[in-house]
């Protein structure tokens, strides 16, 4: 029997009409919206295992050396940023999935956060305008809404630097993709 909080995750992951329009790159790194069913089935067949587990701060995160994807025991499927975060967390997931080795995980980061803000422009939800990556990373998510898939080079390059300039991301500018 699967615990609830796998559950809700999965269920988010499967059933989300809001991640129609996920399809975007930075470079070699992809995501479109089946991406987030291939994770939902890899949890289930015990490849990804979902926990609470969480550093402080953090709603969700996503370990790529143990395939362990955390939420809040709080997840709150109703709440869009709740989902927002998960899709956030599953895309960091599905680019491990992909076992394309090292690359940078600023750029790992900026997917995720794309993920998210696209996530939160298409279900209409609040947003947190005082986080400083997510200033950045909501307009990039309104151009992929609009029909862009390949993300410029200025706009990564603004986002990774966001993203660099956190403390808890400038000591990981490099992240392994193993396959799980």
């Amino acid at each position: 029997m699967t615990d609830p909080l796998t559950s809700q995750v999965v269920n988010i992951l499967r059933h989300d009409k809001f991640i129609a329009r996920h399809n975007f790159a930075i470079g070699a790194l992809r995501i479109w919206p089946r991406a987030y069913h291939d994770v939902a089935d890899a949890i289930t067949a015990g490849k990804i295992r979902v926990g609470s587990n969480l550093s402080a701060g953090n709603a969700a995160q996503y370990d790529m050396t143990f395939a362990v994807m955390d939420v809040s025991e709080d997840l709150n499927v109703l709440d869009e940023r709740h989902r927002a975060v998960v899709f956030h967390e599953a895309t960091h997931a599905h680019l491990d999935m992909l076992a394309f080795g090292e690359h940078s995980g600023y750029e790992n980061e900026a997917m995720g956060y794309i993920a998210e803000a696209l996530y939160t422009l298409a279900a209409k939800g609040r947003d947190v305008p005082s986080h400083p990556i997510r200033v950045v990373a909501k307009p990039i998510a309104a151009k992929v809404y609009a029909g862009m898939y390949a993300i410029p080079q200025a706009d990564v390059a603004a986002l990774t630097a966001a993203i660099s300039a956190v403390p808890a991301y400038n000591r990981m500018p490099r992240y392994t993709s193993n396959g799980l």
